[in-house]
């Protein structure tokens, strides 16, 4: 194979796992309402304990990977929440954090369309 050949080769192998990334993308986003409940959890030596926050405005978009600048309460309270994975049951979803149980409860939400 010669060089000119091998270069566009590996560029339409390069395009194609891009459009790849992209589909896999789409199927990770959701469309939300505008806000929900957020669920904050901390874990002290012996026990755990978590509060929600209803009605922290989330954006029209989320997906995988994404992380929320949120900004909610009476006493402004700023908190970066990461996407780490979406679960879609009917028109509510369920945003999940980092693993420490920290979550957002969102309803209307759906899948985005591809």
């Amino acid at each position: 194979m010669t060089g000119g050949l091998r270069k566009f080769v590996a560029a339409g192998f390069g395009s194609l796992l891009a459009a790849a990334a992209i589909a896999a993308e789409a199927d990770r986003t959701v469309t939300t309402g505008g806000n929900g409940e957020l669920t904050m959890c901390r874990s002290w030596l012996l026990f755990s304990t978590c509060h929600d926050y209803h009605h922290v405005p989330l954006p029209s978009r989320v997906s995988v990977g994404d992380t929320l600048h949120l900004r909610f309460g009476s006493n402004q309270k700023d908190y970066n929440f990461p996407v780490g994975h979406i679960t879609v049951e009917g028109n509510h979803c369920t945003l999940l954090g980092d693993g420490s149980g920290n979550k957002i409860e969102a309803a209307p939400c759906r899948w985005a369309a591809k």
